[in-house]
């Protein structure tokens, strides 16, 4: 019985991908094409979020379809072909190894540009379940061109209060990204730490705790931080300190919701409780640091 569950499972994913290339087919109108292949793409997610159907789907010709996809003149079976990516790289090593080596991360960079929030948020998505715990997908991205546009997406601004998935996918993002000291250090120099801050702030909790998340992160592993972010180490010191005050404020029933949110506060603060350190500037250096003991 497994074998045939196998085998079906296998056969439906050819049947799928075989229709999923085609451009046309006599007598469907384009729209019914689009609506068959959305429905195939949501099948096909299914599918693959087994993990031993996602490797057989690069063995089958899949990720070159998915590629394909994502460049589609649809922006409804850009964001699937992403999100399906998106199943069969997570906690994946050997297909995250396959998609980054089939050349995925150009198209999902070029779709985190794209005019259809929903594909950037996808994309991102996407671009998160290839990097995290995969450390040459994070090198081969954070040796992009396209990463300094990362923190943009991270600011608050980048989404509407009502699709705030898009700025907590990029935090999300960046905290996949935080995986050793120069790794943090390279996006505070972008501008993350400021993006990140600004987020925190904000009124959206989701964005809020990924927000919070990815500031402990920061902190946790810099083992330096120009004298220029002191002004925003103390800014966070601050932000951290009133959001801490406002969750003691709560009903007890709001602020059983924000119990994450209140353990990652008390984290950074612990994390910021030594007094920081000034290294006096040195010729071959460009600025002095503040060490974070």
């Amino acid at each position: 019985m497994v074998k045939e569950t196998y085998v079906d499972e296998v056969k439906i994913m050819q049947q799928i991908g075989a229709f999923l290339v085609k451009e046309s087919e006599e007598g469907v109108e384009e729209k019914e094409m689009v609506e068959t292949k959305e429905q195939l793409l949501e099948e096909l997610q299914d599918i693959v979020e087994n993990l031993d159907r996602a490797r057989d789907l690069k063995c089958i010709g899949g990720l070159p379809i998915l590629l394909g996809l994502m460049d589609s003149s649809h922006p409804s079976l850009r964001w699937r072909a992403a999100e399906v990516l998106s199943a069969c790289v997570q906690n994946h090593p050997q297909v995250q190894e396959w998609a980054l080596e089939s050349g995925c991360l150009p198209p999902l960079l070029q779709m985190c540009e794209d005019t259809n929030s929903t594909c950037v948020t996808k994309a991102l998505l996407a671009l998160t379940s290839l990097v995290r715990n995969f450390p040459s997908g994070c090198a081969a991205l954070l040796s992009s061109p396209s990463l300094p546009r990362l923190p943009a997406l991270c600011h608050p601004s980048a989404s509407t209060t009502s699709d705030a998935r898009l700025t907590t996918k990029a935090l999300r993002l960046a905290g996949a990204l935080c995986v050793d000291a120069p790794a943090c250090q390279k996006l505070c120099n972008l501008g993350i730490l400021e993006a990140a801050l600004q987020a925190a702030s904000g009124e959206e909790r989701d964005v809020r705790e990924a927000a919070l998340s990815l500031l402990l992160q920061m902190m946790s592993s810099l083992t330096s931080l120009a004298t220029t972010q002191a002004e925003q180490i103390q800014r966070l010191k601050d932000v951290v300190e009133d959001r801490l005050s406002a969750i003691k404020k709560l009903m007890f029933e709001d602020r059983q919701c924000c119990l994450e949110e209140e353990d990652i506060c008390v984290a950074i603060l612990d994390v910021l409780a030594s007094p920081p350190t000034v290294v006096p500037e040195t010729p071959s250096s460009k600025a002095p640091l503040l060490l974070l003991k």
